[in-house]
């Protein structure tokens, strides 16, 4: 074997190597004790558009965990102004499992209206592990146009 082959797979190992070490020293995801569901705003249905069979918008905020899995600050990073106070609020009442303190996570709120006679399937708040809620909602009769 020459050495410029032997220093390659030495590079690759040591390379190999790092990467499997750094992956090990990085912290898992915080694990989710409790997820909540944000409330739907009344003026919400607002975001449905006529030609579409769903509308959706979607809310990005990000919490800081303290060790106990308290949320202790939620800021939003993205989110439509009539769902951001809402999705403010259910990031709040989080719950994590404890772990180091100061830890972040990006929780993600989906807010779904869906055309009069929609599938009961396609309704409801769904949780999408690790971190997002869909909630999902039918135009009431009277929001129907002709």
């Amino acid at each position: 074997m020459s050495k410029s082959t032997l220093w390659f797979l030495i590079s690759v190992l040591t390379l190999l190597c790092s990467m499997a070490t750094a992956q090990q020293l990085q912290p898992s995801a915080p694990a989710v004790v409790a997820a909540v569901a944000p409330q739907w705003p009344s003026l919400g249905l607002g975001i449905k558009k006529a030609n579409e069979e769903s509308s959706r918008v979607t809310a990005t905020v990000e919490v800081t965990i303290d060790d106990k899995g308290t949320v202790t600050a939620a800021k939003p990073l993205k989110a439509h102004p009539l769902f951001q106070n809402t999705s403010l609020e259910a990031a709040r009442r989080w719950r994590f499992a404890p772990g180091e303190n100061g830890r972040i996570a990006q929780l993600t709120f989906s807010f779904v209206v869906w055309n009069r006679g929609a599938v009961r399937d396609q309704l409801g708040t769904i949780f999408l592990p690790p971190y997002e809620i869909e909630v999902r909602v039918e135009l009431p009769e009277s929001s129907v146009l002709p």
